[in-house]
């Protein structure tokens, strides 16, 4: 019964974060990401007859900076004019394509489950270390890279929220994902304090 009452609560958080309203307050991120792809899109750099754009690139950059800003008042600056892609994309891109790799598939389907529940994670990681898998090695680099980002990402949330900072002032202007959820789970945590201590 545990479970359902966490899955109620935390449909209760997350009910407002979905609403229309919501949504509608959202809308200029997407558009103010959207002029940005278009205006990169329409380079002055290439002439004419000559003109070509790689779209899945651009809609890839595009698609991570909308979840980025509208979802977690982060900027992946994948937009940026000359500015270097972040790497957080091309590392989703990278670990996709290397987990669905027929060796590393074939090791994921005959070996993890029966290894996944051995020994402690700092003891797999360990395992990993001592492989000698480059594969695995790349796998492990990535896995640690999307998880740093996402680690600040989270923290970053977290401090803005602790040290009292108007959310109004962040990207989405407060209205992000993160903030409303970081929000709540803050008037959580001080319910739970008020309610120890009374």
């Amino acid at each position: 019964m545990p479970a359902a009452a966490d899955h109620s609560r935390h449909q209760r958080l997350l009910t407002p974060v979905f609403s229309v309203t919501h949504l509608r307050e959202i809308v200029p991120v997407f558009f103010g990401v959207g002029h940005k792809a278009q205006s990169k899109s329409k380079r002055s750099d290439v002439c004419f007859p000559v003109y070509q754009v790689d779209l899945a690139e651009w809609m890839t950059r595009t698609a991570l900076e909308l979840i980025g800003q509208s979802g977690f008042a982060f900027s992946f600056n994948s937009l940026e004019p000359d500015g270097p892609q972040h790497p957080y994309g091309p590392t989703v891109k990278q670990l996709l394509a290397s987990i669905n790799d027929g060796l590393i598939l074939s090791f994921r389907i005959l070996v993890v489950p029966w290894v996944e529940n051995i020994g402690t994670p700092a003891f797999q990681r360990k395992v990993i270390n001592a492989l000698p898998w480059p594969m695995l090695h790349a796998i492990r680099d990535m896995v640690d890279m999307m998880w740093d980002t996402s680690k600040g990402i989270i923290e970053e949330t977290e401090r803005a929220l602790e040290s009292g900072d108007n959310l109004s002032n962040r990207i989405a202007g407060g209205k992000d994902m993160m903030s409303i959820l970081g929000e709540q789970w803050a008037l959580i945590r001080y319910l739970k304090r008020y309610t120890q201590y009374r």
